[in-house]
């Protein structure tokens, strides 16, 4: 049977699979080949970005007006006050915090005292009436 094919030749059908198998590699390969020539241009525009960026830092640095450039020391010491600030508001925050619960506490305690003492006195006038 083997020797019948080879004797009589490809049928048309084998040879269109063929060619419709090699028509499907030519494909993927052209579609792989430009989504990676895709990508590499995307990675390239980004690393372009990325140097248009340092650039444009170093221009900045070096067109920063005198009075707004400051010494290690002076950065340093303002860093700290900055700290300082944060530290103060914290511990502003948590006294107003407490001072508020307090006076709330005591607010309640009063009213509570003033409730007592007005049902004992209608507790009376309720005796007096009966």
């Amino acid at each position: 049977m083997a020797i019948w094919i080879i004797e009589e030749g490809p049928t048309e059908a084998m040879v269109y699979l063929v060619l419709f198998i090699i028509a499907l590699f030519i494909v993927w390969l052209l579609a792989r080949t430009l989504s990676k020539t895709k990508t590499a241009t995307r990675l390239a525009e980004v690393e372009l970005e990325k140097e248009k960026l340092k650039v444009i830092q170093k221009d900045m640095a070096e067109k920063a007006l005198p009075f707004t450039r400051l010494s290690s020391d002076q950065v340093t010491s303002l860093r700290a006050i900055d700290q300082d600030n944060e530290l103060l508001t914290t511990d502003i925050y948590a006294k107003r915090k407490e001072l508020e619960g307090r006076m709330q506490r005591l607010e309640n305690y009063i009213t509570q005292a003033k409730l007592d003492t007005m049902l004992v006195k209608v507790g009376h006038e309720e005796q007096k009436r009966r």
